[in-house]
């Protein structure tokens, strides 16, 4: 039996690829790159500019029951003995389309003036629609230090809206959540505020997708207005990620 030598080009192709550990496929078409697909993927994202880290402009966060819209995205920076700051993390704003009936009477007002104004910072955060953070690190942090972190940017908030319950219970629940945890560069950590009090919290390494990661629950009205509190608060821990939603608010 005679072979052509189109047969032994294509069977030398196969063993080569074998042989490396390459998989090979055969199509009497030509393979198309992907690049649409990755394209497709920008389209759904939002790019924070500091850090380089994405967004998706919508989905349902763990523990959540609706699908929020991407707001304002920006990035929380550490200063250390006022020599060095560093990039912690990106954050990503979300809310449910409702808002924008919470925050009607400022409309025609410029952002400047709405981003010191205390009764609007109170206004959006205490809207009863479902919220989330996204966090995603831009750097190792270790378990104590982040929480060290966290909780001083936390507790201000804490105490103002805490009146029957414990700062310091509250902190304790909240830091039961990541012992254990290891806190890597692109670690994504959620908080999902699903009305009235209830807070869902998930640590992942993975973006959510069919299956949602498994979260923990606090329920606690002031844990939920201090999270929120700290990044659209007059005083926000990321100015970036607060102006960037006021401007999607009013654009």
């Amino acid at each position: 039996m005679l072979i052509s030598i189109k047969s032994i080009r294509f069977l030398r192709t196969v063993c080569s690829n074998l042989i490396s550990g390459k998989a090979y496929t055969h199509n009497s078409r030509s393979q198309k790159p992907m690049a649409s697909e990755g394209a497709e993927a920008a389209d759904l994202r939002i790019r924070e500019s500091v850090t380089g880290i994405s967004f998706f402009k919508s989905q349902t966060l763990p523990g959540g029951t609706k699908e929020l819209s991407l707001l304002g995205v920006g990035v929380r920076e550490k200063s250390f003995a006022n020599i060095i700051t560093v990039k912690v993390y990106a954050v990503g704003i979300y809310m449910e389309a409702e808002i924008s009936d919470r925050i009607a009477p400022w409309k025609g007002r410029q952002v400047d003036e709405i981003l010191k104004d205390v009764s609007f910072s109170k206004a959006l955060i205490e809207a009863p629609v479902e919220k989330g953070l996204c966090l995603v690190l831009a750097r190792d942090v270790g378990v104590a230090q982040f929480l060290r972190g966290f909780n001083e940017a936390i507790a201000p908030g804490l105490k103002a809206y805490s009146k029957n319950c414990s700062v310091d219970e509250v902190l304790a629940d909240l830091s039961k959540i990541f012992h254990g945890q290891s806190l890597k560069k692109g670690t994504i950590i959620y908080f999902t505020w699903v009305q009235p009090s209830s807070v869902q919290i998930a640590v992942t390494k993975e973006v959510p997708t069919v299956m949602s990661p498994s979260f923990s629950s606090i329920d606690s009205g002031p844990l939920a207005e201090a999270l929120f509190g700290m990044f659209l608060g007059v005083n926000p821990v990321s100015q970036a990620a607060k102006s960037a939603t006021v401007t999607s608010l009013f654009s």
